[in-house]
Parts: C-alpha cells; sequence; structure tokens
C-alpha cells in the first residue's frame, strides 16, 4: 500500500470528529458500545470550556481547557490552536497529515512514558487544533537555574535518550531539542520528564534532514554551517543526521550538569570545532560524566554514537542512585514548589506544531542563508575560518555574455590556514550592456538565476545553461518601477520591491520560468512609503509611511503576517535589516542618529542603541552575511563595525580613499557569503576587501570602471563571480 495512503489514514483516525466551536467551548461527540449490555453506539458529548491562554505566537495560540461535562469532567487539556489559512492560500492537506504522524505515532501506549501525549486533533475553515495532556509543573528549563545533581542530570538524559532510541528507530529527528522542549511529570530528585513539541518533526528521508530547525543554543554545529576540515564535504551538502539530537542531548546535560552551556559565543563553537580547540572543562563533572557529554558533543556528527548506544554507555547506563536519599532539588521560583504556569512563564507547551510555520531550506553556501555561514569574529577567533574557492575558467562564448564555465572543472570547498590561504583576483568578463540604468542585481541562493533591473525594461532574468549565462527571461512585466530584487532562500520564489514600497512576488514553474503570483492582500497597497526594506533572507519586510511603521514576518507559505505597527516621532528616510532579520536600522539621513533595533525571543524588535556617524554625503551601511560585521561609510570615509559582547555595535577599523569621487550613485558594498571578503563600489572603481588571518581587513585588489556609477555589486553563492551594475548602462561581470 501507498505509505503516503498509510500516512493520512492514520492521522485521519486520529482526528475528533464531531467537533462543535463556539467562542468559549468545545464539544466533541463520541459513540460507547457494550456488548455485555446491548449498548451500541450510543452518542455521549463532551464539553471543554477554555479557561485561560498559556502562549501564543505569530501563527497560533495555546490555551487550557477544562473539561465541565462529559465522561472526562474535571479533567485539564492543552489545545493548541494552528493558523492554515492565509489570506487566499492555506497549508496543504498532504502537509498536514506529514506533520501530524509524529505527534499521532508517539501518543501510543508503547511510548507515552516517554513523550507528551495527544488525545487528537480537529479542524476548522482555517484553523487546525491539537489537544495534548496537560503538565502544570511545565518545562525543565524552569527548574535550572542553579546546577542538579550528576545523579539526577543522569536521571533526565536517560530518558531523553530513551525518547530518541524510539524516534531515531522509526527514522524521526527531533531537531529542537532543548529544555523547554522538556516536559516535567513529576520534579526531582525522582525526575520523570516528556519528550514535546513535535513541531520540528519530520521522518527522514534516506537519513537526510534539509531544513534548518532549532534552538540555536542547543543547535549541532553542522546545521548552523560550522564544520570540521574532514567534513567538508558535508558544508557542499548542507544536510544532517539524526546525530543532531544527540549533540543537543549534550549540551542539556551540561546545562543541567553545571548551570551553564558549554559554548557561550559563536566563536567559541567556531573554535572548537574548526580549530580543534579543546572542549571546554568543568571540575563539577566527574570523569564518565565528561566523557558522555564530549562524546556526545563530538565536532564531527560522524564521531557521535547514536541513541542506543549513548543510552547504554559507562555513565548513562548506571543504575541511579536511590531517588529518596537525594537531596530534594529547588524549585525554580520558590523552596518548595513547583512553578505555577502562566502567560508570562511559557511561551512554548507540549506538542507545540511549528514546522509548517516556520521552516527554512538552507541553500548550499546562500547568498541569503545568514544563519549558515560560520562566524569569523575578528580578532576573537582563530586566524582559520572557512573560504570557498573554485578553479573555475571562463571565456567569452560568440562574443556575446556567455560567461562560460569549464565542465571539467568542479567546484571545492577548503579550509584557508596560514599555509595555503592565497587571493585570487577578479577578471573581467563581458557586460551585459542595455542602454539603461540599472537599479539592483541579485544572483539566486542556487545559483541557477541571475536578475538584473533597470530603469525601462525591469527585471531580466538569466540563467547559466551549458556553462554559458543566457537570457531566460527578458522582461517580467510591470516590475519597471522595482528598485530592490532578492531571491527567497529556497530560489523558488522572486521579490521584487519597488520605488513607492510596493512588494510584487514572482514563482518559479517547473520549467524554470517565473510568473508573478497573487498579491499578498495582507499588505496594504501604498501610494507611496517614506521608506520600505526586506531582509535578504525574505522573512521580514518594513514598510514607513506617514510616520507610522509596520512590520511583517512571512509565514510558510511565502505571505506575511503583520507583527507590529507603531506611530514614530521622527521621520525615517532609509531602513537597512541584517540578512537574518535579527536587526535594523533607521536613519533619518545625513549627519543625523541611526536608531538600531533588535529583534527579542519573542520576535518583537526593541531600540536598543543609538549611533551618529558624521559624514558630509550619502551614508550607506551593510550587514556580513553571518551578522557580525557592519559596515558604515560613504564614497570616502568608512568605518568598520563588530558586535560587543554586551551585543552592541563598536568600531574596530576604518578606512578612507584618498581620491575625489563624485557622488552620482553614492557607495555600494557587498559581503560574500562566507562573511570574509567584501566589495565596495564607488563612482569609478571597486575595492576587494578580504579579511586576513590575523583578523585584519585589508584591500586585496581595485577594479577600474570606465563608467561612472557603480549602483549595485552582487557576490554569486560560490563567491567566484561579481556581478556589478552601472547607472551608465550595464552590467559587468568579474569572475575569480
Amino acid at each position: 500500500m501507498d505509505d503516503a495512503i498509510i500516512i493520512s489514514d492514520l492521522v485521519r483516525d486520529w482526528k475528533l470528529s464531531n467537533t462543535t466551536i463556539t467562542e468559549n467551548y468545545t464539544t466533541h461527540t463520541h459513540y460507547v458500545s457494550n456488548p455485555a449490555t446491548g449498548l451500541w453506539r450510543k452518542p455521549i458529548e463532551e464539553k471543554w470550556e477554555a479557561t485561560r491562554e498559556l502562549g501564543s505566537g505569530a501563527f497560533g495560540v495555546v490555551w487550557l481547557q477544562n473539561c465541565t461535562s462529559g465522561p472526562r469532567d474535571g479533567m485539564a487539556r492543552a489545545v493548541n490552536r494552528i493558523r492554515t489559512r492565509f489570506g487566499s492560500s492555506a497549508v496543504s492537506t498532504r502537509l498536514l497529515s506529514r506533520e501530524l504522524l509524529a505527534i499521532v505515532k508517539f501518543s501510543h501506549k508503547q511510548y507515552r512514558d516517554c513523550f507528551v501525549r495527544s488525545f487528537g486533533w480537529y479542524e476548522t475553515e482555517d484553523s487546525v487544533f491539537i489537544t495534548m495532556e496537560y503538565l502544570p509543573l511545565g518545562d525543565l528549563e524552569a527548574y535550572l537555574g542553579n546546577p542538579l545533581a550528576e545523579v539526577e542530570t543522569r536521571r533526565i538524559v536517560q530518558q531523553i535518550l530513551q525518547g530518541l532510541v524510539f524516534m531515531h528507530g522509526s527514522n524521526f529527528a527531533h531537531r529542537d531539542m532543548k529544555p523547554s522542549n522538556i516536559l516535567v511529570q513529576f520534579k526531582g530528585p525522582n525526575w520523570w520528564v516528556k519528550i514535546s513539541d513535535f513541531g520540528a518533526t519530520k521522518q527522514i528521508d534516506s537519513t537526510l534532514l534539509r531544513t534548518q530547525i532549532g534552538t540555536e543554543p542547543y543547535l549541532a554545529p553542522e546545521v548552523r554551517g560550522i564544520f570540521t576540515p574532514a567534513d567538508l564535504e558535508i558544508a557542499g551538502d548542507p544536510a544532517y543526521t539524526l546525530a543532531v539530537d544527540i549533540w543537543s542531548v549534550g549540551a542539556i546535560a551540561f546545562r543541567i550538569a553545571t548551570g551553564r552551556l558549554p559554548f557561550s559565543t559563536p566563536a567559541d563553537l567556531y573554535r572548537y570545532v574548526v580549530v580543534s580547540s579543546p572542549f571546554p572543562a568543568n571540575d563539577f563533572l566527574s570523569a564518565d560524566c565528561a566523557k558522555f557529554i564530549t562524546s556526545a558533543m563530538s565536532a564531527s556528527p560522524r564521531q557521535r554514537p547514536s541513541a542506543k548506544q549513548a543510552l547504554t554507555s559507562s555513565w548513562v547506563g548506571a543504575s541511579p542512585a536511590d531517588p529518596a536519599s537525594l537531596i530534594t532539588s529547588p524549585s525554580p521560583r520558590a523552596a518548595s514548589e513547583a512553578p505555577e504556569l502562566s502567560a508570562q512563564d511559557i511561551t512554548e507547551v507540549s506538542g507545540q506544531w511549528s514546522t509548517i510555520m516556520d521552516t527554512h531550506v538552507i541553500p548550499g553556501a546562500s547568498h541569503y542563508a545568514a544563519s549558515t555561514s560560520p562566524t569569523p569574529a575578528a580578532a576573537l577567533v582563530s586566524s582559520e575560518g572557512r573560504t570557498i574557492s573554485s578553479s573555475r575558467s571562463s571565456r567569452t562564448v560568440d562574443g556575446s555574455l556567455k560567461t562560460a564555465i569549464d565542465p571539467t572543472q568542479t567546484l571545492t570547498r577548503g579550509l584557508a590556514s596560514k599555509a595555503t590561504s592565497r587571493f585570487n583576483q577578479f577578471k573581467e568578463g563581458k557586460p551585459l550592456d542595455s542602454g539603461f540604468a540599472y537599479y539592483s542585481v541579485a544572483f539566486s541562493p542556487s545559483g541557477e538565476h541571475f536578475v538584473a533591473v533597470n530603469s525601462a525594461q525591469g527585471a531580466i532574468l538569466w540563467r547559466p545553461k551549458e556553462g554559458c549565462l543566457e537570457p531566460s527571461q527578458p522582461v517580467l512585466q510591470g516590475s519597471y518601477e522595482c528598485r530592490f530584487v532578492v531571491f527567497t532562500p529556497d530560489s523558488k520564489r522572486l521579490l521584487l520591491l519597488s520605488k513607492w514600497g510596493e512588494l510584487t512576488t514572482w514563482g518559479v514553474d517547473i520549467h524554470g520560468r517565473f510568473h508573478q503570483m497573487l498579491r499578498d492582500d495582507n499588505i496594504p497597497k501604498l501610494e507611496s512609503a517614506d521608506a520600505s526594506a526586506i531582509s535578504q533572507d525574505t522573512q521580514w519586510f518594513m514598510t514607513i509611511s506617514q510616520r507610522k511603521k509596520s512590520i511583517w514576518k512571512a509565514n510558510s507559505i511565502g505571505f506575511y503576517e503583520l507583527l507590529e505597527q507603531r506611530k514614530i516621532e521622527y521621520p525615517v528616510h532609509k531602513i537597512y535589516w541584517s540578512p537574518d532579520g535579527r536587526w535594523y536600522v533607521e536613519t533619518q539621513g545625513v549627519s543625523t542618529p541611526y536608531y538600531f533595533w533588535k529583534r527579542n525571543d519573542d520576535g518583537f524588535f526593541r531600540l536598543v542603541q543609538v549611533k551618529s556617524f558624521s559624514v558630509s554625503s550619502g551614508l550607506t551601511m551593510q550587514f556580513s552575511a553571518d551578522g557580525q560585521w557592519l559596515l558604515v561609510g560613504t564614497v570616502v570615509d568608512w568605518s568598520i563595525l563588530t558586535l560587543s559582547v554586551e551585543g552592541r555595535w563598536h568600531k574596530v577599523g576604518g578606512f578612507s580613499f584618498k581620491e575625489e569621487f563624485y557622488d552620482l550613485w553614492g557607495a555600494r558594498v557587498e559581503f560574500s557569503t562566507t562573511s570574509r571578503t567584501f566589495a565596495l563600489g564607488h563612482d569609478t572603481s571597486v575595492t576587494i576587501h578580504e579579511l586576513n588571518d590575523e583578523g585584519v581587513w585589508v584591500e586585496k585588489q581595485r577594479i577600474n570602471i570606465v563608467d561612472r556609477g557603480v549602483s549595485d555589486l552582487a557576490f554569486s553563492p560560490d563567491g567566484q563571480q561579481l556581478a556589478v551594475s552601472k547607472g551608465a548602462g550595464a552590467v559587468v561581470f568579474f569572475e575569480r
């Protein structure tokens, strides 16, 4: 029988039938039979009352419900309501079935000791509701204010690993293991915990996972794009196996036993994985416990034990001590009482079903997937870092711009070191020449498409074919007012932002051609906007119009949900997003304050810093792909900023150009995907700067531009090509 049909039937059988939903109540009708009395399918109604909200997110709300009549009178449950319709689009039934399967499977009797149980699900026209058991003691995170005894740590880890043995044995990975997803059935010292949040769970196809889901402090390094030198072939195909969960268990064990995380900064993690720095030592850990954690958190996923091997290791497999002999562990907020759940305490609850709302594909060396890049961290990290090099060669074909790629040469990835690091010069290729001013250029993260936007024709798409770059769609109709263009991380959509702040979306078909999609009705059509911008991961969009700021967050099907809207007291003329949407900067104009906003864990932004830059002409800025660097400057003077340990931007360097430039287009700057190279475009030249082994930015090449006016720059995903658009009417390609 077809697997898809089997899965669909399993999920369908778990659905609660004959459900009626009102504003305050939910009723279900069950049918009861009794062979001893001849009772056959007697309808019995249950009535559930929503008593209070437990937590909420961008796409759903979790409620506590109490049964007020029926066989379960007096019982409580948690119900997660997930929106499934956004404007005119809806999440497919097939996707719902796939995501619900993990919840259904691990709610069966043989798994209930290890997993938060679901009682079924039901739906309306615009939402799906998942009922889960309610555990009033909350999650493990609330109890980790102080380290727990090692014997308690071992007991918790044993139970987590037993759950992973079940999951991994069925080719499921959790992918978001963390203390807040471990719910407490019985508090210490006789701990009983259960795994929750199957929203990040998806059955593995051929044991490979290809989406980044998870919480950063507990994410395995390969999920974050950081690899050991021996594992660099994994970097070429960002896939990872069940070993990501084992890393997370090791991090959880370290946190429980020591009260802190093993790697306090991305730079520490980078040194451990790439430079082979020692694993952080801790005197509180026994030798066996330390051995287990370092094994589970091996830098290479190939070296980590399976869940079954970890469960039978010398430390985890040891018989736990009698819990009665232990001193009772403190509760998080009182000496002897477990925490009460409140909206402030819980933002994620059991069975939070979020994958369909927040899944992002990690493209290989993506220009837009900033979270996949390793962290160089300036002078804070080793002089070694990941770079992307290529032995590609180019030539001109048929006298036109068809940048030929030698098919016998393959793209390779390596690790730069003091012994091997060298700079490959960019060489000019033949330009795309339309006679019209170009405003914006971009490569797709997959490398399959290139787009250039000019003043008269709009967006023109190009596509590599048989080693050449050829036009695939001469003009995207209706895009002539576009001023900024960006691909989604999976390269399946192209977003165009007009000078009026209007956003249009184009989707690619199976033949590689783009078609304009239905307008997102969630975003009001503006006659004009004072400022507008979209983050390069396409997850965040902002407009400022008539002193009103509106911020939208993309959902999993590409539509934008309004996150926040507020009045502002000052004019804003420019917005700069970090690639991952974690930061944005507002500016009023020349020599005025710049407002730095940072996204909190709750998804909302707060003002954290105000800086001023004294300049005499138009200022521009650009974040690096990994979010660790910020370039701020004009055509002449530039400052290099990085994040301090306090989370504030501060200057670490700068440079000036002595030449006299015409301020026609201002200056343009673009980082490569590795964040170790940036290109700086002036009116008459483009300079290439590289981070050297000492953590210092050095100018490595200067490219003269014949016609004045560099309007935009774009690196190819592999860093081997640089596209330079000019206001004079051409796009020039440079290739290493």
